[in-house]
């Protein structure tokens, strides 16, 4: 796959929509046991929150595990939190996350029968994948 462009080629299921991952990214990711959607263990430990949607309840849903889940599993406690979209949100909410140290970034399904997955370039950086 290109991982300059964020497309991936294994397909995986993350919140219900088909996404897919290298096998390099898949050695990398981890699911836990608390329902987390992605942890990540790069150069820096991820704590990726993904959602299918960007509305006022998907971002609240985010918000809500990502600060949980390092609280409920202190091993995520030094994590950079990580919340996954596929747009950015209204700009009152997208202000709210950067306030709260958050780390937002986008993806995009494409329309192919194969249902690829583009991240944005920063969230690839982010994963050491760029």
């Amino acid at each position: 796959p290109d991982h300059g462009s964020g497309e991936m080629d294994e397909a995986g299921e993350v919140d219900d929509a088909a996404v897919v991952a290298s096998s390099e990214a898949s050695e990398m990711f981890e699911a836990t046991e608390a329902s987390l959607d992605l942890v990540a263990m790069l150069g820096g430990a991820l704590l990726v929150e993904i959602k299918t949607g960007n509305t006022a309840a998907d971002v609240y849903g985010g918000m809500g595990q990502l600060q949980l889940y390092p609280r409920l599993l202190p091993k995520l406690g030094e994590h950079v939190l990580v919340l996954l979209l596929p747009a950015l949100p209204q700009p009152a909410l997208l202000k709210a996350i950067r306030e709260c140290g958050v780390s937002l970034h986008t993806y995009r399904l494409s329309n192919t029968a194969k249902g690829k997955v583009e991240f944005d370039a920063d969230f690839l950086r982010l994963c050491g994948l760029a």
